[in-house]
């Protein structure tokens, strides 16, 4: 039985060995991923564009970096959806348009206080609810926990973003980007 193993695997080594480099690569795809999109998934990275550094500017002043908790919104907590193939994709696809803007296009005419109206393109309701699970906690004005309430009953069209709007990127504080 052996022998026989023996023989087939030398008679068929060219099968043997494209089996075994093709798990030799796509063990390395895999890791060559799981690297690039951690690296490319850091707050340093996402600011590291002059286009960005108003978002960036913003974003450190706001109460999702700046709070009594110590929590930190990173920028892939809501922009990109939060778990998932749609969340891979999405990474791909955002990141492959970032960088052609950045290196073909031209970052200066980007619309920056059109997008305000376009959050639905690159922010994800399930992002918001990753974090912010008690949409009622104790405390909250009424109008808030009305709100709320309309929105988990399905009552409302509006999103996160509809009603807290400025809470991240404050539009009245944003010095658009310039081309360098």
């Amino acid at each position: 039985m052996m022998m026989r193993i023996i023989k087939w695997l030398i008679r068929h080594w060219m099968l043997v060995l494209g089996f075994w480099l093709g798990v030799a690569a796509t063990l390395f795809f895999i890791g060559f991923t799981h690297f690039s999109f951690n690296l490319t998934g850091t707050n340093e990275f996402c600011g590291k564009c002059h286009e960005m550094l108003p978002q960036v500017s913003t974003w450190k002043m706001a109460s999702h970096v700046s709070n009594a908790h110590g929590v930190v919104a990173n920028c892939v907590d809501c922009h990109l959806p939060p778990s998932g193939i749609r969340h891979y994709t999405y990474k791909a696809y955002s990141g492959l348009r970032d960088v052609t803007v950045h290196y073909l296009g031209d970052p200066s005419k980007v619309n920056w206080a059109g997008k305000a109206f376009t959050k639905s393109n690159y922010l994800f309701e399930k992002a918001c609810l990753k974090c912010h699970q008690n949409l009622t906690p104790p405390g909250l004005k009424r109008g808030g926990f009305l709100a709320h309430r309309e929105w988990m009953n399905g009552r409302t069209s509006k999103k996160c973003w509809d009603c807290h709007q400025n809470m991240v990127h404050h539009t009245g504080q944003v010095i658009y980007a310039v081309k360098q």
